[in-house]
C-alpha cells in the first residue's frame, strides 16, 4: 500500500485529500498532527526514518517552498507533489524550485485525486527509469496539465539526434504511445539535428505526456542560430528540417528567448486535426 504524507494547515484541505486518498484510492495517510510537522521530524519538512512514498505540500502552507525543498534533500526517495489552485505560471516556479514531480490542482474531482495522483507518480517514475540520464522535471510555465515530463541536456554533436530518438521511444514504449513512436522519433531526430548542424549549440530535449497530446520541445542556446528548411535524400540522418514538421505535427511553433528559441511540436493521442502552427 502506497503512503502519503499531507502538509497542509488547512483542516478542510487535509480532511478532503484523506478522505479521497484513503477511501477514494485506498492509499495510507498520514496527516501532521499540526497539518505542518511530520511525524518523527526534527523540524517542519525535515524526515528523519520511513519517509512516505509520496508528500503533498499545500503551496498556501507558511514557507511552504522551504518545507518542501527539506523533504526533497531529507527524503529524495520521497515523491513531492504540490496541491494549489494557483496560476500555472505561480505553480512551474514553485515546481522548479521545490523539486516537485507535479501538482494536483484544487479544481481536480476529488473522486480523481487518486487516480490522477497515482497515474502522475508512477508515469514519472517508469520515464526515469527507461531513459536513465533523462531527468524528470516540475511542470513549466503553461504546462500545468502535464501527466508526465522528461528532460536531457545533450551534446553539439550529431550522434545527439540517435540519443534523443533512441530515448524518445523507450519513453514512448512504456507510456503505451508506441502508435507515436515513429512519427515522434522522425521529428525530434530532424528538429536535434537541424539544431546541431545549423545552430551549434548544446539543446535540451523535454518530452511532456498530456491528457490529449504528446508535447516535445527543442531548445538551442544560440540566440544568432536559425530555423533551416533544408532538404536531404530519404536515408540521411536529419535534414529533411521544417517540411517534414509541418507535414506530420499536429501542431508545432517556435518560441524564442533571450539566450535562444525552443522549436516545438504536438502530437495528438487521438489524431483527427491537420498539422497548424502557432
Amino acid at each position: 500500500m502506497k503512503t502519503v504524507l499531507i502538509l497542509s494547515d488547512d483542516q478542510d484541505e487535509r480532511d478532503l485529500l484523506s478522505r479521497a486518498l484513503e477511501r477514494g484510492a485506498g492509499w495510507k495517510v498520514t496527516v501532521a498532527p499540526d497539518g505542518i510537522s511530520p511525524p518523527g521530524a526534527s523540524s517542519a519538512g525535515s524526515p528523519q526514518a520511513n519517509p512516505p512514498d509520496v508528500v503533498i505540500v499545500d503551496l498556501e502552507l507558511p514557507d511552504a517552498i522551504q518545507v518542501a525543498e527539506r523533504w526533497r534533500a531529507g527524503a529524495p526517495q520521497s515523491a513531492l507533489v504540490l496541491r494549489s489552485g494557483r496560476e500555472p505560471g505561480e505553480v512551474a516556479l514553485a515546481g522548479r524550485l521545490s523539486g516537485a514531480v507535479g501538482v494536483l490542482h484544487d479544481d481536480l474531482d476529488a473522486r480523481l485525486l487518486g487516480e490522477e495522483l497515482g497515474r502522475l507518480i508512477s508515469l514519472v517514475g517508469v520515464a526515469e527509469s527507461a531513459i536513465g540520464q533523462w531527468r524528470a522535471a516540475a511542470p513549466v510555465a503553461g504546462s500545468a496539465s502535464d501527466i508526465g515530463r522528461v528532460s536531457q541536456r545533450l551534446a553539439a554533436h550529431p550522434r545527439s539526434a540517435g540519443e534523443a530518438r533512441r530515448a524518445l521511444r523507450a519513453s514512448l514504449a512504456l507510456w503505451d504511445l508506441d502508435a507515436l513512436s515513429d512519427d515522434a522519433a522522425l521529428l525530434v531526430t530532424e528538429l536535434v539535428g537541424n539544431a546541431v548542424s545549423h545552430v551549434g549549440s548544446e539543446v535540451e530535449v523535454s518530452v511532456a505526456l498530456r491528457r490529449d497530446v504528446l508535447r516535445v520541445e527543442v531548445a538551442d542556446f544560440s540566440p544568432g542560430g536559425a530555423i533551416v528548411a533544408s532538404h536531404a535524400s530519404d536515408d540521411a540522418e536529419g535534414g529533411r528540417g521544417l517540411a517534414i514538421v509541418e507535414s506530420l505535427a499536429s501542431r508545432w511553433g517556435v518560441t524564442t528567448h533571450s539566450t535562444g528559441k525552443i522549436v516545438w511540436f504536438e502530437l495528438d493521442r487521438n489524431p483527427s486535426t491537420p498539422a497548424t502552427r502557432r
